[in-house]
Order: C-alpha cells, then structure tokens, then sequence
C-alpha cells in the first residue's frame, strides 16, 4: 500500500458501506461479509482495518438514531434530580439497570479486544476462518429460532445473563461470528424476548463499537490520503441509511419468529467460503 492510500473507487465505497449496513444488523457477520466483498475488489488495501471500522462509526449512529428513545432516558437516569421520572416509558431505576447491565456485558470484549487485537486482526486476512465462523453462526442462529420462546423485558434481565451475552460478543470479535446473531441469540436462550434481545444486543454494541472504532482511528486513521475522504463519506452515508432500515426490518423479523431464515444463508455462504479458500 502507497502512504496508506485506500485503493478504492465511489462505487466500491458505496457497496461496501450498503453492506455493512445490511449485515451489522442482519444476524449473518458484517465483519465477515466485508472481507469477503474486498477480496473482490481487486487491489483493495487499507490502513489497518480503519475503513471497516469507519463504517462501523456509521452502524454505531444509526443506532443512536434509531433507539434514541432509550438512550435519552439512559442520559436523563444518570442526570442529578432525577429520581422519580419517567421517561420514554423507562423509570429511573430501569433505565440505571440498564445501565449496569451494558457495563456488565461489554467487560469481556473489551478485555478480549485489548488483549488479542492483533492475533484477531490475523484472523480478518483468511476466508477460511471466516467460512467456519458463519457456519458456526448459523448453527447459533438456527437452535435460537428452533429453541427460544423466552418473555423476559431487558428490565428482568440479571448480571449473569448480561454477562453471558458479554461473553458471546466477545466470541463475536473473530470475523464471520455475528455479533448481533450471537448476542440475540444469548439473550434468547436467557429467555429474552424476541425483540428485547435484538434491542440489548444493538445498545450493547454501542461501547464496545465506540471503543474499536477510537483504538483502530488512533492507530491508522492519519495513514488515509486527504483525497481519500470524499469515499469514505459515500461509505459511510450509505451504511448510516442502510443501518436504520435493516434495524426496523430486523425488529419485525424476530417478532415473526423467522430468524432462522438467517441460519440457512449462514451455513451456504460459509460453505462455499470454506469450499473456496480450499480449492483455489
């Protein structure tokens, strides 16, 4: 790679960005789907892995966008004065609950991310790893649809269940482990219900996001040409609008019990990633 130039034109940004969109919220790897896509494009490099995390920025705002509600009645909980509110159908006390639960559960990826980034990293350049994964993902994916009939609120959740699903987004840092399929489905299996599980696992993304996307931009981001920031922000509108549809569309297909469409795209592209990193 030359001074660190993302090789790269706007079409390219364009769907990379939609894509991140659509699989950072589908349950099917949206690390694992970029990586794939950019072998593709021929002669794509980029610093680090700063423009997937770029892009990540933008599944980060809409999230904030979309479940604004909850984070406005978060902010308010912790505000002074604040004892018997209730906001956006929150009170006080759940909304701190919440609170505590998001702390909780982002403690194992945030220790695993710190203490493994680079041998992760690694992981990122194999096709072969990334087809074991969504394989893997898929199975997850099919026992939650086929198993979980859980009727919990966030509100009832425990420390332990949060930490359980703590523990499945930090699997999730290896490329082609859903995050979100992993943490819905940890929260499934701990009796959430559909859409509450699909509801903490996007808050819980909210730190841990935070936190990759400001290490990988301390590290990398001024290794980007100034012309190259032009494709970054086609990358990164496209993946903010994309975001907040799948987010929507994501909601109604758990509430249709259907996740488990998601296991059998899961397991035939990972079949065929597997198949292809062994032949060719």
């Amino acid at each position: 790679m030359v001074g660190g130039v993302l090789l790269i034109n706007w079409w390219n940004a364009l769907v990379l960005g939609i894509i991140q969109g659509l699989t950072e919220f589908f349950p099917i790897s949206s690390s694992g789907h970029l990586v794939l896509f950019q072998n593709l494009i021929p002669g794509f490099q980029q610093p680090g892995v700063f423009f997937d995390a770029w892009l990540h920025a933008a599944t980060f705002l809409a999230v904030l966008l979309y479940f604004y509600r909850d984070i406005i009645a978060i902010g308010k909980s912790l505000l002074p004065g604040s004892a018997n509110q209730e906001v956006f159908g929150w009170s006080v006390s759940e909304a701190r609950w919440l609170v505590i639960l998001i702390v909780g559960a982002s403690i194992p990826a945030g220790v695993v991310g710190i203490a493994f980034r680079e041998k992760i990293e690694e992981t990122f350049q194999s096709v072969l790893i990334i087809g074991i994964n969504l394989v893997i993902t898929g199975s997850f994916l099919f026992l939650a649809g086929k198993l979980a009939k859980g009727e919990k609120k966030i509100r009832d959740f425990r420390i332990g269940d949060a930490l359980l699903v703590g523990l499945a987004q930090a699997v999730a840092l290896l490329p082609g482990i859903s995050r979100s399929g992993a943490t819905i489905s940890m929260g499934m299996f701990r009796e959430l219900k559909g859409e509450e599980a699909v509801k903490f696992s996007f808050l819980l993304s909210l730190p841990a996001v935070a936190g990759a996307v400001l290490l990988e931009g301390i590290v990398n981001a001024g290794q980007v040409h100034p012309g190259e920031w032009t494709l970054y922000g086609i990358g990164f509108t496209a993946s903010v609008l994309t975001g907040i549809l799948t987010i929507n569309l994501i909601l109604r297909i758990v509430r249709a019990n259907r996740l488990k469409g998601f296991a059998y795209y899961c397991w035939a592209v990972g079949s065929l990633a597997v198949l292809s990193s062994l032949v060719l």
